[in-house]
């Protein structure tokens, strides 16, 4: 057999050569380090995720501040932070994009045959793409968060309102970037496992997006099981971790449906982590399976 038919073939050969022996996990790391900026699109994706979550926050800012600045009332520091997060999800979204872009999209471009015949451990090529995207994804959600909310503060004092700040907004800042995180992994087992950019990446934005919001409006309605289910689900879950909600953990039934919103039961701290590694570790095991075992073609 040739060495060109060697490298056409449906599979990749899994036992390291001689050159594939060397490869050390960090030096894969920056590989992919260097093929994430590479590519245009990376910069598009991120740099929208940005614009999309400042310009929710200003314009629903702005909004807010207009009608309540004459009251003379200083905007809560809870209220800052629900600004800060209004885009979170659309900015989750493009930033997963992003990462199944560089994943599946070198199964669709074929370059994946290229890149497993230099490292023949499919593990550290999955891993380190893993390892660096959910770190971006946690940076990223955890500074547009903070820009956002900076630039609701700024909005609502311009317009007269005023803001109030408080130390909890860095955790809020952080609980952000988890959530980014979490979806960003979601989207790259999905995207492993699919083998498809626009099906993984449309798969993630139905799940949590459409099927959240519809569980939810159905355990509004009283539906116990259902209300379990959307509690449950990766978005909930990490908004349980949020200072901000946990001020109506000492609110009474009536008191929250006074202010026009529906008691919930809380997640206890243990369910939430719980849960938040399920939706983690699981697409996350499914993908490396689907990676180290199928053919690459």
């Amino acid at each position: 057999m040739s060495v060109q038919g060697a490298y056409t073939r449906d599979t990749v050969p899994e036992n390291p050569s001689l050159a594939g022996a060397r490869v050390t996990f960090w030096r894969v790391l920056r590989s992919e380090w260097r093929k994430l900026w590479s590519l245009r699109s990376a910069t598009i994706l991120l740099l929208s995720g940005a614009v999309v979550m400042v310009l929710f926050s200003a314009g629903v800012s702005f909004a807010i501040g207009s009608q309540a600045g004459e009251y003379e009332v200083k905007a809560p520091w809870f209220l800052v932070a629900q600004m800060g997060g209004l885009g979170l999800q659309i900015g989750a979204l493009l930033v997963a994009a992003n990462a199944v872009v560089q994943l599946a999209g070198e199964y669709t471009t074929h370059t994946a045959v290229s890149s497993y015949s230099a490292v023949p451990r499919r593990g550290l090529v999955y891993g380190a793409k893993v390892l660096l995207h959910a770190v971006l994804g946690f940076v990223f959600g955890t500074a547009m968060y903070a820009l956002a909310s900076l630039v609701s503060a700024l909005v609502f004092n311009l317009t007269g309102m005023g803001s109030q700040s408080d130390g909890r907004m860095l955790n809020e800042a952080l609980i952000s970037g988890l959530y980014v995180m979490v979806i960003v992994c979601m989207a790259l087992g999905l995207g492993a496992l699919m083998r498809n950019t626009t099906g993984a990446v449309v798969t993630v934005a139905v799940f949590v997006y459409v099927i959240s919001n519809v569980l939810v409006g159905l355990a509004f309605m009283g539906n116990k099981f259902v209300g379990w289910i959307s509690n449950h689900l990766p978005t909930a879950a990490v908004d349980a971790l949020r200072p901000s909600a946990s001020l109506l953990s000492g609110a009474t039934t009536e008191d929250i449906e006074a202010a026009g919103m529906t008691a919930v039961d809380r997640l206890a701290t243990w369910d939430v982590w719980l849960t938040i590694g399920f939706w983690v570790i699981v697409p996350l095991v499914l993908g490396y399976v689907a990676t180290v075992r199928r053919a690459v073609r």
